[in-house]
């Protein structure tokens, strides 16, 4: 019977052995055992293919576990299982993270201050200091924003530069580490420090939501953290909303813009207005009620268009698990399947981030805004195009609605949520 303090490992027998009787978990012995070839198969040969193949295994045990804990475990009945399977997450990024620098080592030729194997106090700093560089935080805030991922943050607010604040953002872990990390630079008292997960707001793309797990709330960290945000148009993100472990929500209710602070009733909207009839060149009151209608479609169908995309994006990992097991024991296609895989997750990641920042400037934009507004909606026309004939035209998406390697549909879906999406901009 597995206890809260025990260990997990990567081994089928493992499992088996340890798992409570009333517990299936086929999906994830099937997972712990091809990662264990895998990883068994690049200690005995290491190179670009067997490192590839060990690194996609150990991305899909990780999906494994977290399936596991939240389809066949109970919170309370298994509660010490679901302590054990979390602690996955961490050995995962530890194993990784190895094979990454392996990876890393097969691209650049060896030289001077290169570090050896064993040295792994400097791995560890070299990881830490990893998350501090601004080129990783953007492309978790990508990451965030184009898959709806929700990712641990640790957030050290500078009340005299909101600038200089510093973000922390990472996949694995908990929180708290990034917290400490923080605190370790001398920079941040626990008083403007919080940590918790992070993730875009599914409303409205452009907020980033903060869900505190530790330290209390920060002074003017609604403000401060707007500032941060709009202070370097890389993070992509303009207001925060942040709420607290005890349920407290604090929310950024600022204008996004100077336009819209103009929309919304500012010197622009408080000029005087001829009696008894409208500004010339404004909308009519119908035509308000018109397009007033129409925004409430683009909303709605831009919320089904994130629904899919998240969908598809966890159905492509199990299609990625029919595709691994299809080509397992052939080591020429292989290779070739997983760069196929690869491919198709760059190329879905680019064209949804653009989209989805696209979306988010039209649908931020105030409605007597007509010239921007037509504008906007011919660039996030364009991208609608272009993604709706990728979709159309890759053939592995053809080949995944033809079930070939797992019942599940991805490109019909897409392809009904983008048109109606186009359908909705004005």
């Amino acid at each position: 019977m597995l206890k809260a303090s025990d260990k997990p490992e990567i081994s089928k027998k493992w499992w088996t052995s340890e798992k409570p009787a009333d517990i299936k978990g086929v999906e994830l012995e099937k997972a712990l055992a091809n990662t264990e070839k895998a990883l068994a198969d690049e200690k005995k040969k290491s190179g670009s293919d067997t490192i590839e193949a060990a690194l996609a295994a150990l991305k899909a045990l990780d999906a494994a576990a977290e399936k596991t804990v939240k389809k066949e475990l109970d919170k309370k009945k298994h509660k010490d299982v679901i302590t054990v399977l979390e602690k996955y997450s961490g050995l995962i990024e530890a194993e990784s993270s190895r094979l990454e620098k392996l990876q890393e080592k097969d691209k650049k030729p060896a030289g001077p201050g290169s570090g050896k194997d064993g040295d792994e106090e400097g791995d560890d700093e070299e990881d830490e200091g990893k998350l501090f560089e601004k080129d990783y935080l953007y492309k978790m805030i990508k990451l965030m924003k184009s898959g709806g991922k929700e990712l641990n943050f640790g957030f050290g607010l500078n009340t005299n530069a909101p600038e200089a604040s510093k973000l922390l953002l990472k996949r694995k872990g908990k929180p708290d580490m990034l917290f400490k990390m923080l605190k370790r630079t001398g920079e941040f008292s626990n008083r403007t420090l919080v940590c918790g997960t992070a993730l875009a707001d599914p409303e409205n793309g452009k907020v980033l939501m903060f869900r505190v797990a530790e330290g209390d709330e920060p002074p003017q960290i609604i403000k401060l953290g707007r500032k941060f945000l709009r202070g370097d148009k890389a993070l992509k993100f303009r207001k925060l909303k942040v709420i607290f472990a005890g349920g407290k929500t604090l929310t950024d209710d600022e204008p996004d813009t100077e336009d819209e602070e103009a929309g919304a009733g500012g010197p622009a909207a408080a000029g005087a207005q001829p009696a008894g009839g409208a500004v010339a060149g404004e909308p009519s009151a119908g035509d308000v009620a018109q397009m007033e209608d129409r925004r409430k479609q683009f909303k709605e169908a831009r919320k089904r268009w994130v629904a899919v995309r998240d969908r598809a994006e966890q159905d492509l990992e199990v299609v990625k698990d029919g595709i691994r097991d299809h080509y397992l024991g052939d080591r020429e296609q292989f290779p070739i399947a997983m760069k196929k895989m690869k491919e198709l997750d760059a190329i879905m990641d680019h064209l949804s981030d653009d989209l989805r920042d696209a979306l988010d400037a039209y649908v931020s934009t105030p409605l007597k805004q007509q010239s921007r507004l037509k504008e906007l909606g011919g660039n996030a026309k364009q991208l609608l195009d272009k993604f709706v004939d990728y979709v159309d035209r890759d053939p592995l998406l053809a080949a995944i609605d033809q079930k070939e390697f797992a019942d599940v549909q991805i490109k019909a879906p897409m392809e009904v949520a983008l048109r109606d999406l186009a359908k909705t901009i004005g």
